[in-house]
């Protein structure tokens, strides 16, 4: 038993492997590891999938998506048990928060996946960003606050901010006079 590779979900105990992985991690209802080969496989929804035969350049996970960069660069995600690719080459960045995936793609543009639709939200990198899940504020290149709110752009700031950040579907911000404000569902307070 020391050398197989289990998964207790709820309550119930599933080998998923004849040996130990390499790595993993975990989604909320996933778990994606590299196997003794250093394949990349994904056990989801009581199936073992092999994603990939070599391992990826880097991967991260969510409650519910996998995204990954494989190794001839393209980069991929895993959401809903299929693999789609969102570049053929890596980003420059990319983030997961719980169900939300946010990058910057090769040219620098702002995008995001988030419930199975992935979209570019701004044609620049963002000198700032926060994100929770299924929303991700970020500052334009004028200090302005925009953000991704229930899968809608929105501008949540026409102000100059100082900082902002995000919980649960809040999101606070101060504007330059120090006053803090705050966004939550359609309303500023």
């Amino acid at each position: 038993e020391g050398e197989n590779f289990f998964l207790v979900f709820n309550g119930e105990t599933t080998l998923i492997d004849n040996a130990p992985p390499n790595e993993y991690r975990l989604g909320n209802n996933f778990v994606a590891y590299l196997n003794r080969f250093n394949e990349l496989y994904v056990y989801d929804a009581g199936n073992r999938q092999q994603l990939e035969t070599l391992p990826p350049l880097s991967y991260k996970a969510g409650d519910n998506l996998l995204a990954y960069v494989n190794n001839l660069n393209g980069f991929e995600v895993y959401w809903n048990g299929e693999v789609t690719e969102l570049l053929p080459v890596a980003p420059r960045q990319y983030e997961i928060f719980d169900n939300t995936l946010m990058y910057i793609d090769e040219r620098g543009f702002l995008n995001v996946f988030f419930e199975g639709k992935n979209q570019t939200l701004e044609a620049y990198t963002p000198p700032a960003f926060a994100m929770f899940n299924g929303i991700v504020a970020y500052t334009n290149l004028d200090g302005k606050l925009f953000a991704l709110y229930k899968g809608k752009k929105i501008t949540v700031s026409d102000q100059i901010v100082e900082n902002f950040s995000v919980q649960g579907r809040v999101i606070q911000y101060q504007i330059l006079n120090g006053e803090a404000r705050f966004y939550y569902n359609g309303e500023h307070y």
